[in-house]
């Protein structure tokens, strides 16, 4: 074929002739071992350190591949779907003080449209009287924090086993973190209730703000 043949027949192909499908057990076999993950920071961090510090928290992962895709953002791929769950379930992660947010990858989905600005946290609830320790509080404190994942409850006490209440939320960290409310009573006296996040990276009480930034790993 000439040179003009092949210039012709390129003219002839169009962006909008093209068919690109997805194949669906392949895609499907790909995303279940995949977590997209950023790093909470300010700054570029030491890709080297993090990665260290990565591997030294899942210890418990026998394999797993750490690809930076972007600045603080990485792809997790794992042998099994077992293992990616088994991180995914542990969160929140902290990395050398940063908070580490875990998503799943979305079918479809390119990695600049998953959001990365939502994180799930343990959270406690401390300072309710026992008699208001019940699961629709439990779940009307949830939906007002975020998007409420999950009420610890014991199988045979309930919520009683413990003087907090203990949920699992998703929140959006580019908000202010509510350190707790004020609670009215039939008295009408008020009592401040606490909200204490568990593995909550490094945290500014005056702004109610996570801290972006840490010198350890920024060189």
């Amino acid at each position: 074929m000439d040179i003009n043949s092949l210039i012709l027949q390129t003219k002839a192909l169009s962006w909008h002739d093209l068919e690109l499908q997805p194949d669906p057990e392949t895609a499907q076999a790909t995303l279940d071992k995949i977590l997209i993950g950023r790093l909470v920071a300010d700054r570029p961090l030491n890709k080297y350190a993090i990665s260290f510090g990565i591997k030294a928290s899942w210890n418990f992962i026998q394999h797993f591949l750490i690809e930076e895709m972007d600045i603080n953002k990485f792809i997790f791929t794992f042998r099994t779907s077992h293992d990616k769950l088994r991180v995914l379930n542990q969160a929140p992660w902290n990395i050398k003080g940063h908070l580490l947010i875990l998503k799943p990858w979305s079918p479809g989905a390119t990695f600049n449209e998953i959001s990365l600005n939502h994180a799930t946290f343990n959270v406690q609830i401390h300072g309710l009287p026992l008699d208001h320790i019940t699961l629709n509080n439990a779940k009307e404190i949830g939906k007002a924090l975020g998007n409420l994942i999950k009420v610890e409850e014991d199988p045979l006490y309930g919520l009683a086993f413990r003087k907090f209440i203990r949920i699992k939320v998703e929140l959006d960290i580019t908000k202010p973190l509510q350190q707790g409310f004020m609670m009215p009573r039939t008295d009408k006296s008020e009592i401040w209730i606490a909200i204490k996040y568990e593995k909550l990276s490094d945290f500014c009480y005056a702004c109610g703000r996570l801290v972006t930034h840490k010198s350890s790993v920024d060189s």
